[in-house]
């Protein structure tokens, strides 16, 4: 078979693998068996599938923590999103006691949140994989556990509170460790030191998965250029593995 006819085969066998048309971050029209919002199945003519190294490295990050560098644009959310899946859909042998444990994405855009929700939604992993801004994540944390919120009446450090709370409330074993069989994060660049070392201890250690994409030319809105500390302080033991 030619190239173009091997990506069709991928395209229709494996609908994970389909990636947007460029300037979208996913496809949400799609339904789960690959049909458009109209049930018609879509089939364009420009296959929109990972090359094959893209699925390769999706489909072989293993446990433990990996980071993952990669410039804009690089496919490093398109693999997140098919990491997340594929997690929500295999519990490995002997981790049936923490199979009910939800997935968490996290990131600072809002926006992106919301889409990658969305995208979860689409593929019907809602119920097992929570995509969330990190400061949400604080806030609904401080509300399921009983913690008294912040004043409002600051704007610019009531993030910096929430976060400050989250940790206080860690440390005092008011909110629990572990909550989550797999943590992954997206713009891993835009995340405080403080902030990476309170989410890796949201994950179960039975499974010890957590996953950070960083972009070592990108931190929008700390507009820092370099990261100042090590992931090894943050408690990370990092694999890194760049997108291709």
């Amino acid at each position: 078979m030619s190239l173009p006819q091997m990506d069709r085969v991928r395209w229709i066998m494996f609908p994970d693998v389909r990636v947007p048309v460029t300037g979208e971050l996913f496809n949400v029209n799609l339904q789960p068996d690959g049909a458009d919002a109209d049930g018609e199945p879509e089939l364009p003519s420009l296959m929109r599938v990972m090359d094959l190294q893209q699925e390769q490295l999706a489909r072989s990050l293993g446990e433990g923590h990996r980071v993952i560098h990669g410039v804009a644009g690089s496919g490093k959310t398109m693999l997140l999103g098919y990491r997340a899946e594929q997690l929500a859909r295999a519990v490995p042998a002997g981790e049936a006691a923490t199979a009910h444990k939800p997935i968490l994405i996290l990131c600072f855009n809002k926006p992106l949140a919301r889409q990658l929700e969305s995208v979860m939604v689409t593929k019907g992993i809602a119920d097992r994989v929570h995509a969330v801004s990190f400061p949400k994540w604080c806030r609904d944390q401080l509300i399921a556990y009983g913690q008294t919120l912040p004043p409002n009446n600051a704007p610019a450090h009531y993030a910096d509170e929430l976060v400050q709370r989250v940790i206080s409330g860690v440390d005092r074993r008011q909110i629990p460790s572990g909550q989550y069989r797999a943590v992954l994060i997206d713009e891993g660049h835009d995340f405080r030191p403080e902030w990476l070392r309170i989410i890796v201890q949201m994950v179960d250690p039975t499974t010890n998965s957590l996953l950070v994409l960083y972009d070592d030319a990108q931190s929008i809105y700390e507009r820092s250029h370099s990261r100042r500390f090590s992931f090894k302080s943050v408690g990370i033991q990092a694999q890194g593995a760049p997108p291709s």
